[in-house]
């Protein structure tokens, strides 16, 4: 009898001793998912979430995967032309709207300007022009029909309902001279524009983003000192 009481006390103990041993371990990899988690977010995240505009962390291969998904709606093919160094956006009616004319090129004149046609979001009737300075740039939408221009931070793109621009811009160190940060576009009746956000950041820029639902991007971010980040924004 004392014998199976042993036994049993030792069956006891050891399940105790396993499950105290099962607990421990289950901790560190809690502990490790949180310092992945802090070590993965800028630092001024909390200082950007608002009721507007959220920021979540994700993994690095979320972020790779949820881009391999996204779809990049700005056409290459556009009607716009550029002769001799002057673009021209011609309507439907066959009538020019808008001229853009490279000046002073391959000087070292400050009020040098070299415009490049990026490609046109065909549905919507907008052709995206990116516009080089002397030390800085930005890019232009301009809208097809009326002529209507918006300056823009940097590359735009479309939301997959047609309803949304984002555009980050990478402008790291050299912020006093050019924005950086991004802005959400919300494109109105005529296809004019309204701007929704605009966020200036001086820790961190937009590396690269995607369009993963209607109101939400994957993001990667990058610090001067070249530490990435990746994030889920919702707005």
């Amino acid at each position: 009898m004392k014998r199976v009481s042993y036994i049993m006390l030792l069956l006891v103990f050891g399940c105790s001793g396993k499950t105290e041993s099962k607990e421990k371990d289950f901790g560190v990899v809690q502990q490790q998912k949180e310092n992945e988690t802090s070590q993965n977010r800028p630092d001024t995240l909390h200082e950007l979430n608002d009721s507007s505009v959220r920021f979540d962390s994700i993994s690095k291969v979320e972020f790779k995967g949820l881009s391999k998904k996204s779809r990049n709606f700005l056409d290459s093919q556009t009607k716009a032309t550029k002769i001799d160094g002057c673009i021209r956006i011609i309507n439907h009616l066959g009538t020019v709207v808008r001229e853009y004319r490279d000046s002073l090129v391959d000087t070292d004149d400050t009020d040098q300007k070299l415009y490049k046609i990026i490609g046109e979001f065909k549905g919507q009737k907008i052709t995206v022009i990116s516009v080089q300075y002397y030390e800085t740039g930005e890019y232009l939408l301009v809208n097809n029909e009326t002529g209507e221009e918006t300056f823009i931070w940097g590359y735009p793109k479309l939301s997959s309902n047609n309803k949304y621009l984002f555009v980050g811009s990478c402008a790291l160190g050299y912020d006093e001279f050019m924005p950086n940060g991004f802005q959400i576009w919300e494109l109105k009746e005529n296809n004019s524009l309204k701007l929704l956000h605009e966020i200036r950041e001086k820790e961190w820029c937009i590396n690269e983003f995607y369009w993963i639902g209607n109101k939400s991007l994957a993001i990667e971010t990058k610090k001067i000192n070249g530490q990435r980040h990746y994030l889920k924004l919702s707005f």
